[in-house]
């Protein structure tokens, strides 16, 4: 068996590629005011609103407060304070970020797709040797080696791609960090940009975006466990790497007098870095707005600029609100720029307004906005069904003809009469001709229990009449049949004529009363047959 070499993570490269490389890096460097404006141009042109859709969210990830040093009463903190900022930070759900983070998060990206292009490589290498060294058959050990050469030819060749290119941007990065020194500084401040008095505008129009989502663990507590102090950043980033982590939050609860000291951080997995701070002094009996005191500043360095969130307070609830471009504003909405909107107010039955609104990121801001109801003319209800009952929004409010005011908003109408259908109708604004003529309610048909208990109770009645008839066909027989016998036997014996007419009397009697009775009982008897399949064609 011929031996194979091993293979090698980084083989040779042909002279002519690497002299296309040192080329291309040589022309870079020595011209770079010929093509790093261009470069700054794509990813600083037109304002990036819309996050990365084809890039993986960014997760963030909680953990529980170091309590060690906090008051025992004051424990609880660790695990509630997180968990309740955890829930009111969940409308960050974008990042904007800085170019140097950007080119941090690409590079962790690559380095992620390099290892498991490498695991591809090395797996395809064991797969081809094991098949090599066990497989006995020549022909099926041609066939299957055949398949793992080119499995292995596809995984080198990707692992080769991703080297190179690797290679490449690392120097393109270190070309424009050598070139650009004074923005790169800037850039690695993160968030700090926005506190150090930039505009947010500028900041969210000028940087790309990612979405966020948060870090949920198997045992759904969705909240780390705070291991020791997690103050040195080899600890956070073991941490984060751990859990697959972009953006940690952490902090501490302390005694401070007779005060509490809160504080809590955010730390960047991608800048390897605390990148926002906060320190708050808490007295034991103000504890309950404290998670107000972190909500704004710990979403504002989690989306990387400062923001502005819109909160809606209408009558009725149901207004519509759009800008001058047609977008629906909706509760909650967030605002990344100073913006002066004229919106649209309007709901069925209300009157349209126009409200002007001047929003600057930095600070929540409340819209309270009451339209005026339409006003219509009084109208008549009237029906085909006299007497019929009417019911507006389930309100009963009389019988037809009826004399209502009249109304702009969307109202159910209910006519009901007894023994017959229901009639439901939806108004959307009171009839403007001043009238509304309903049709006559439909007789109510007796429906399937109804019938089916009827048909029910008619065969049992039936039933019942058969069998109380038929202890009198029998009694009728029994006497019929004993005045017959008695009859047989006295006449060779008794010659008196009263005695035998007595007995033929009686047997006349008898039997007629046997045959009526028995066709009693027959026709009790067709009538109970009859009922029995009434009920059992009611049944189906």
């Amino acid at each position: 068996m011929a031996f194979r070499p091993a293979f090698r993570p980084f083989p040779p490269k042909a002279p002519s590629k690497r002299l296309a490389i040192c080329l291309a890096l040589g022309l870079g460097l020595a011209f770079p005011r010929a093509w790093l404006p261009q470069l700054g141009a794509q990813e600083r042109g037109a304002p990036e609103k819309s996050p990365s859709s084809d890039l993986p969210a960014l997760t963030v990830g909680w953990s529980e407060l170091d309590a060690t040093q906090a008051p025992p009463q004051y424990g609880y903190l660790a695990s509630s304070l997180p968990l309740l900022l955890r829930d009111a930070t969940l409308f960050a759900g974008v990042r904007f970020l800085s170019t140097h983070e950007e080119a941090l998060l690409a590079g962790r990206s690559r380095e992620g797709e390099l290892a498991a292009a490498h695991k591809a490589l090395l797996e395809a290498l064991q797969k081809r040797d094991a098949i090599a060294l066990q497989v006995r058959d020549p022909d099926r050990r041609r066939q299957e080696l055949r398949l793992a050469e080119n499995a292995l030819s596809t995984a080198r060749k990707r692992y080769d791609e991703l080297s190179l290119k690797g290679r490449y941007d690392s120097g393109i990065s270190h070309a424009r960090e050598s070139m650009a020194p004074d923005e790169g500084a800037s850039q690695e401040a993160g968030t700090a940009t926005v506190a150090s008095g930039a505009s947010a505008a500028a900041v969210a129009s000028a940087t790309p975006a990612r979405l966020l989502a948060p870090w949920k663990s198997t045992d759904g507590r969705n909240l780390l466990p705070a291991q020791g102090s997690l103050s040195t950043t080899a600890e956070l980033a073991m941490l984060c790497a751990a859990r697959g982590i972009d953006y940690l939050f952490y902090g501490s609860v302390k005694s401070a007098g007779g005060f509490l000291n809160l504080e809590l951080a955010l730390y960047s997995a991608a800048l390897r870095d605390t990148i926002w701070r906060s320190v708050e002094y808490v007295a034991p009996d103000a504890l309950d707005g404290l998670a107000e005191l972190f909500i704004r500043p710990a979403a504002g360095a989690l989306m990387g600029t400062s923001y502005a969130r819109l909160f809606l307070e209408t009558e009725p609830p149901n207004t519509a609100i759009r800008s001058e471009k047609g977008t629906a504003i909706v509760q909650g909405q967030l605002f990344f720029e100073e913006s002066l909107m004229r919106l649209t107010l309007s709901a069925p039955g209300y009157d349209t307004e126009f409200v002007p609104l001047l929003i600057e990121p930095g600070s929540d801001f409340r819209l309270k906005a009451a339209l005026n109801k339409r006003q219509r003319a009084r109208f008549t209800i009237d029906s085909d069904s006299p007497g019929a009952s009417v019911y507006l929004d389930g309100l009963f409010l009389g019988t037809v003809p009826l004399e209502l005011e009249g109304f702009a908003d969307t109202k159910v109408l209910r006519l009901t009469a007894p023994g017959k259908s229901e009639l439901q109708l939806p108004l959307q604004g009171s009839p403007v001709s001043g009238s509304l003529i309903l049709p006559a309610l439909e007789e109510l048909g007796i429906g399937y229990k109804a019938r089916l208990s009827e048909a029910k109770d008619q065969f049992y009645d039936a039933l019942g009449w058969f069998v109380v008839s038929l202890p009198v066909s029998v009694l009728s027989f029994g006497s019929f049949r004993m005045y017959y016998d008695a009859g047989a036997a006295a006449a060779p014996i008794i010659s008196d004529p009263e005695a035998i007419d007595s007995l033929n009397t009686r047997y006349i009697v008898s039997q007629s009363l046997f045959w009526t009775s028995s066709a009693v009982s027959a026709g009790l008897a067709v009538n109970a047959v009859i009922k029995l399949i009434r009920y059992i064609r009611a049944a189906d």
